[in-house]
């Protein structure tokens, strides 16, 4: 029997000590692909398995992680941005193409289940406290339950936000426009927001939090991961890619196994696999 996670975004892994091997590569390219893959999207759904968004093929794929195989694949109407996990084994897809989130079941292969509409283009989006997290077109972050609108965060930028990271154990909510990352609490209200140099973190692209509140981010133009600090003054690289080829724009983790899951934005028929400690 599958063991399925709650949706959860904080690992057991504090920033005083981090680091981050290369273990392996899954391939992720399907018989189905038409084109190179473009993961612009990741969640850990069950032990061993991950749901990926193929932005550039219009897929949902689950892969099982320790076999190396597809296990379920589902082809979307439009280019999906972002995927999450719900609670029930379904899962959260942005379709920004439609303005729209479309809910899936995994719970016997992929399948969908309804969709919801929203009023511009969504692209990443988390889970919390029974609500989902929705950066927007814009500038605008939306906490959505049950399918209605409950808030409105104002990201304070012009620029869409493109990604959303958050943490249940300190409440927090992260997004990015790309330029600068701002952490809201769950009253909507931005406590603190960080401005890196362009020589230091040229791009804050997928994020992701540790249990001290420090947060991970993919930089792709610089093809590396950093660590922001958990009172958001600095930034450290902590990963360089050397493969050219990976271009480092999405991630997840698998907080039991404390591995680390980074999918390249451009095209990359292949995940990097890294243990976090």
């Amino acid at each position: 029997m599958r063991s399925q996670l709650q949706p959860r975004h904080h690992a057991s892994v504090s920033a005083s000590d981090i680091s981050v091997t290369l273990l392996d590569q899954i391939n992720v390219k399907t018989v189905s692909d038409e084109r190179g893959c473009s993961i612009t999207g990741l969640a850990v759904t069950d032990t061993d398995r991950l749901a990926v968004a193929d932005y550039y093929n219009h897929t949902i794929t689950i892969i099982d992680v320790k076999q190396k195989t597809i296990v379920s694949e589902l082809k979307m109407t439009s280019r999906p941005w972002d995927v999450t996990l719900l609670p029930d084994e379904e899962l959260a897809v942005t379709l920004p193409h439609e303005n729209s989130i479309q809910i899936l079941s995994f719970s016997n292969g992929l399948s969908k289940v309804r969709q919801l509409t929203m009023n511009d283009a969504c692209y990443r989006l988390a889970f919390i406290e029974g609500s989902m997290i929705v950066g927007m077109r814009g500038g605008k972050v939306k906490i959505v339950k049950s399918g209605n609108i409950l808030k409105t965060l104002v990201f304070g930028e012009a620029d869409d936000v493109r990604y959303i990271t958050v943490c249940p154990k300190l409440r927090y909510i992260y997004a990015s426009s790309g330029r600068s990352v701002t952490r809201f609490n769950m009253s909507g209200g931005a406590v603190r927001r960080f401005m890196p140099t362009f020589e230091s973190l040229r791009t804050q692209d997928g994020l992701a939090v540790l249990k001290d509140g420090s947060i991970l981010v993919c930089d792709v133009s610089n093809r590396s991961i950093h660590l922001i600090s958990e009172n958001m003054n600095f930034s450290r690289m902590i990963m360089k890619e050397k493969d050219d080829h990976m271009k480092p724009f999405c991630m997840a983790l698998d907080y039991e196994k404390k591995k680390l899951y980074i999918g390249s934005g451009t095209r990359c028929n292949y995940l990097n696999v890294y243990s976090l400690k």
